[in-house]
């Protein structure tokens, strides 16, 4: 993390745009000679830094504008601009540690450089105030970068709830059930829908609420359709099945309904992966459980696992 905040850092000392939460760029502002330049190395700058009297601050501050244009902290800087280009058209996970190992190098020479450029303009200060400096120009920025992140979060949640308010209400079947014909039956699944999606003891309503928020689209998922496809074929031939027979099909329903069981889980993490595995299956072995009960009961067919 130190290193990408840095690497904000020292882009603001070269005055181009940071980049935004989403990975696109904002516009530069229009360069109006070195006032710019000071601006905007005053807005990556903290108000004030524990431990540094504001006079010290104050020529700190001076010495990071002057010395803007040495010859070295400009072509660290460049360097450094050069490597941010290239990841860009980074692809690959051994090309991105050759990137991510580039950087870090790179970073430190830019902080070398300011440092060391600091220090020859004015003698006077400390290279510990520079580098708390420094570390204060990071911890800003990435506060900024978790308000920027939750921001974006806030955003793609509400633009989520807006798109699924907007799509038609789908139906949540029982998991592994055969097709339901006539209206007694699918009156009777609408009925009992909100107790098997009834709240479940130790997960949240919010973490309640998402669940129901996929709940029928994991019917769709690949997986889930083919599990259920399974344990319908296993249904057929047990219609036909001698007892002796049924008995050692109890293995293979068994491996079916497992197989069930993970297939909706992993449907649900994919729709929302905001949810916690172990959360996840908690709902769905509690919401099982409350389907076959139903089913018992004759109030409503096995539910999809």
């Amino acid at each position: 993390m130190r290193p990408l905040l840095l690497l904000l850092f020292c882009s603001a000392l070269s005055a181009p745009a940071l980049q935004a939460a989403d990975g696109t760029e904002a516009p530069a502002p229009k360069r109006t000679g070195t006032g710019t330049k000071a601006g905007a190395i005053k807005r990556a700058l903290p108000d004030a830094i524990p431990g540094i009297s504001d006079a010290e601050y104050a020529k700190i501050k001076a010495a990071l504008i002057a010395t803007y244009q040495d010859e070295t902290v400009a072509a660290a800087r460049k360097h450094l601009a050069d490597i941010r280009e290239r990841s860009k058209f980074t692809s690959g996970r051994n090309e991105q540690e050759d990137l991510r190992t580039d950087t870090e190098a790179a970073v430190e020479a830019t902080r070398k450089a300011a440092i060391e450029a600091a220090l020859k303009f004015d003698p006077s200060l400390t290279k510990d105030n520079l580098v708390a400096t420094l570390n204060a120009v990071e911890e800003k920025q990435r506060q900024a970068n978790q308000e920027a992140v939750q921001k974006a979060a806030q955003k793609a949640a509400a633009e989520r709830k807006a798109a699924d308010d907007a799509k038609p209400k789908v139906e949540v079947a029982p998991a592994g059930a055969p097709k339901t014909e006539g209206k007694r039956d699918k009156a009777a699944a609408r009925e009992n829908q909100p107790a098997v999606l009834a709240e479940v003891d130790g997960v949240s309503k919010p973490d309640m609420a998402k669940f129901r928020a996929v709940a029928g689209k994991i019917r769709q998922d690949p997986d889930v359709i083919a599990a259920r496809k399974a344990l319908a074929e296993l249904k057929k031939r047990l219609e036909y099945a001698s007892d002796n027979e049924k008995k050692d099909m109890r293995g293979d329903f068994e491996a079916v309904m497992s197989d069930m069981r993970k297939a909706n889980i992993n449907a649900v993490l994919k729709a929302d992966p905001s949810l916690a595995k172990d959360t996840v299956e908690t709902i769905v072995d509690v919401v099982t459980e409350r389907v076959k009960a139903g089913a018992q009961k004759g109030t409503q067919k096995p539910l999809a696992k």
